[in-house]
Formats: C-alpha cells, structure tokens, sequence
C-alpha cells in the first residue's frame, strides 16, 4: 500500500482537512466519526483527536483501496458498537429491543456471538442447574457427561453477563451453541452430522432434537419457548429416578421462559445497511457468577428458614443444603414426581436481577470485557 494511503487508513491527517474537524470521507469507503474513549486501529483519524477516528461503511472499497488494515478498524469499531451508515441497521418495521443473559467463561467476551442467552427465566432455567452438580457429576451418562465437562458450567472463571440489544423480531427456530474444546462437535451426532469444529469457538447445531424437520436460518435470531414447551426425554422425572434428575426436570418446568441464539452472520457490524442483520448491543453488564449464585442461595435460604438450619453452615455441595434449597423451590413433591409447588419463582428472578443493580443496591461488582478491555456499561 502506498505510503500516503497506509496514512489515511491508519489515521493520519487528511490533506486539505482541518485537524479539529472529524467527519471527513476518503471517497473510499470510510468516514471520520467521533468515537467517545476511541482504541484500536484508525483512532485519531485527524491527526489531532484521539476520539475521531476512521469508520468503514464500505468494507470492499476500503480493502481495495487500503487493503487489511479495514478490516482492523472494522473490528476496532465493532468492539465499541460503532455505526458508521446513516440510519438504521436492523429492519426498523420489525426491530424491537430484548434483555437477555447468558453464563460463560470470562474469556468469551460479553457479546454472545454464535451464543445462547435467555431471558430472566429463561437463564434461570438453565442456571438452576448448577446446583445440581454435585449430585450429578457422581453419576454416569451422556447427559452427566455433558453437563460436568460443559466450560459453561464448570470453567473456573464463570460470568454472568446482562446485554440489551435490539434485533429482528422475525425468529427462527432455535440452535443449540456450544463451545469447541477438543475438535469435536459437543452436540454430535445427536443434533448435526458434522464431527469437527474449531477449537476455542462457538459452535451452533439447529435444535431439532424430535427430527420434525426443522430449520434454523443463518441470518435470523433463534427463539424457544420453554412455557410452552412439555416434558422430554431430559426433563420428565419417574419415580424410580434420582431426586437430582426429577428437580432438574421439575425446576426448568417452574422457571419457563425464553431461550435465543444469536448467529454470527447476522450480528450487525460497523458497516452494516439498513435490514443486513438481525441483532445489535446496545449495552452490556457482567458479574461474576460467584457473586450472582449467592443472590440466588440468600433468596431461596430466605424462603427455607425452618429447613438449612439442620444442615449447619452453608455448603452448597453437601447432600443435606441441596435438598433443603430444592425443596423449599419445588416442594418435597418434586422429589420423585413430574409434580411441584415451592416458593413464587419470581422471588428468585428478584435475586438474579439484584445482581446486575448498582452496589449499593445490592449488585455485584461490575467486571471488564477482556475482549475489549472497556468498562461495561
């Protein structure tokens, strides 16, 4: 690249430009904009301000013109959820905006890229199930497999995180996300015929698990509604199973709610025109999930006061804590029966919620995005 176009890409000053201006267009696919705390690549794009940098609208005329170094500043922008077209980017006819959260290993960053979130209950009913870990991972079998193996679970570094984001209101059918870890999709062969995967990504598997023919379109936000969902193999209970396997069936059965996925060619990015894609951040908070599990512990001990004081001082891996706080969730019916009662549910979505409010209200410490290195907010 020609030294004077590597300049431009790069964020030097512009000839004929004024450095206390910013919103120059090189005529090639890119634009100055200000971009409040700007890093990365194309920062200080007058030469002047380290806030105005350069903006790819165009990504194929940019990487003609100024080759790889587009694609740096795409992902610097990317990264601060920076629009560089006029207008809107998910269809503005069908856009609306959704709160969801999902569990993961700090290192993956707070966009749920080719991830899976949910809503309130819908994460709960994912969630709950961590504290069924003990009891599980001493048994045998697939499902046992998964579940204690799975880094969304059992990594040592799990967060928690809030993100509000705007997207395409016309879903698709729902795709089951997990993390590559050893080549090998997790979900083969029950949900695709498709062995290998990177590793160190996310890989997504349309959730067709009866074979009705289902189809995930690769653009679209997935949706699965557990309310309306009824029992299947892996969360109907018999009265032969274990007490763990019949409050795990039972509590996502309580907690309902909302699962989406949210596939990577359909994120909105930087350059992205009007009805391209089908999901944008717009904010992001994340906690440790150490802290949000002991919101969760006080909301369901507060509900159980005649019940853990038998099991002394909180052990949240002892036989004796897990019952009382599946228990006084479920009632003692849901030990063995497809049947519940317990506590209002919403009385522990209040203990989820709690954690993402300010601390002195009662949150949790707010964490940086190790993918951006920013303050989420």
């Amino acid at each position: 690249m020609p030294s004077l176009l590597l300049s431009i890409a790069a964020g030097a000053l512009l000839p004929g430009s004024l450095a206390s201006e910013c919103g120059f267009d090189d005529g090639n696919g890119q634009r100055q904009v200000w971009v409040p705390g700007c890093s990365g690549t194309g920062c200080r794009a007058n030469s002047l301000d380290d806030e105005c940098a350069w903006c790819v609208y165009d990504l194929v005329r940019c990487a003609r013109a100024y080759g790889a170094v587009c694609n740096e500043t795409v992902a610097a922008r990317d990264a601060q959820r920076v629009s560089c077209v006029a207008g809107p980017q998910v269809d503005p006819d069908f856009a609306e905006n959704i709160t969801v959260f999902h569990l993961n290993s700090r290192s993956a960053g707070a966009v749920p890229t080719n991830m899976d979130t949910g809503d309130v209950l819908g994460d709960l009913n994912f969630y709950l199930g961590q504290f069924l870990l003990p009891m599980e991972c001493r048994d045998t079998g697939f499902r046992t497999g998964f579940d204690c193996n799975n880094p969304e679970r059992v990594d040592p570094d799990l967060v928690v995180t809030k993100v509000v984001m705007e997207v395409d209101s016309r879903f698709t059918n729902y795709s089951a996300c997990n993390l590559c870890e050893n080549g090998t999709d997790p979900l083969f062969p029950f949900l695709t015929n498709r062995s290998d995967c990177e590793i160190g990504t996310y890989v997504c598997d349309c959730a067709d698990w009866t074979g009705q023919g289902l189809v995930c379109d690769s653009l679209s936000v997935g949706i699965q509604n557990h309310q309306s969902q009824t029992r299947g193999y892996w969360n109907s209970c018999r009265s032969t199973d274990p007490a763990y396997k019949c409050w795990d069936g039972n509590s996502q059965a309580k907690a309902g709610g909302l699962w989406y996925s949210h596939p990577a060619e359909g994120q909105c990015r930087s350059y992205s025109t009007r009805g391209s894609c089908t999901w944008r951040v717009l904010s992001t908070s994340t906690v440790t999930e150490d802290c949000l599990k002991d919101n969760l512990m006080s909301a369901v001990e507060d509900a159980g006061p005649d019940c853990f004081p038998a099991c002394g001082q909180r052990n949240a891996t002892s036989d004796c804590w897990i019952g009382c706080f599946f228990d006084t969730l479920l009632g003692t019916e849901a030990r063995h029966s497809n049947n519940f009662s317990g506590m209002p549910i919403e009385d522990v979505a209040e203990g989820w919620t709690k954690s993402f409010r300010d601390e002195a209200q009662g949150g949790c410490p707010k964490l940086l995005d190790l993918k951006t290195h920013a303050a989420l907010v």
